[in-house]
C-alpha cells in the first residue's frame, strides 16, 4: 500500500467495521470485534451432540480442521448452526428472524411456533 491508494474494508467472521472517517490526511477506522471463538456442544433434534464454536451470539458446527462452519446471508445473518435469541434461549439459525430496527439494531425473535434448543 503507498499513499493515496484506495482501501476497501469488509467485515469478517468475527469483525465488523462500524466507522470509517477521514479528517484531513488522516484516516481513522472502528472495527469491533463480534466474539471470540469459544468451544462447546449442543444436542441437535435428532439427539446428536454436535461440536460446536461461539462466534458472537451464534453457535457454528466445527469443521473437520476445528474451524467454525460460518455461513451467512446477503444480510449478513447466520443460515447454520444455533443462536441466542432476545428472549435468552437458543434457537437453529433458519428458525428465527432478524429484523432490522431504524437505530440499526436488529431484533432476533424465533418464528411461531419454533421450540428452543435450552
Amino acid at each position: 500500500m503507498k499513499p493515496y491508494d484506495t482501501v476497501n474494508f469488509a467485515d469478517g467472521g468475527n469483525t465488523t467495521i462500524v466507522k470509517f472517517y477521514r479528517q484531513g490526511t488522516t484516516s481513522k477506522i472502528q472495527v469491533n470485534v463480534t466474539g471470540l471463538p469459544v468451544s462447546n456442544t449442543v444436542t441437535d433434534a435428532q439427539g446428536n451432540q454436535v461440536p460446536v464454536t461461539k462466534v458472537g451470539n451464534t453457535y457454528f458446527p466445527v469443521k473437520a480442521d476445528g474451524t467454525p462452519d460460518i455461513q451467512r446471508n446477503a444480510d449478513g445473518n447466520p443460515i447454520n448452526g444455533y443462536t441466542i435469541a432476545d428472549n435468552g434461549n437458543i434457537y437453529p439459525s433458519d428458525q428465527i428472524d432478524f429484523i432490522e430496527q431504524p437505530d440499526g439494531r436488529k431484533t432476533v425473535i424465533p418464528r411461531a411456533g419454533v421450540n428452543n434448543n435450552n
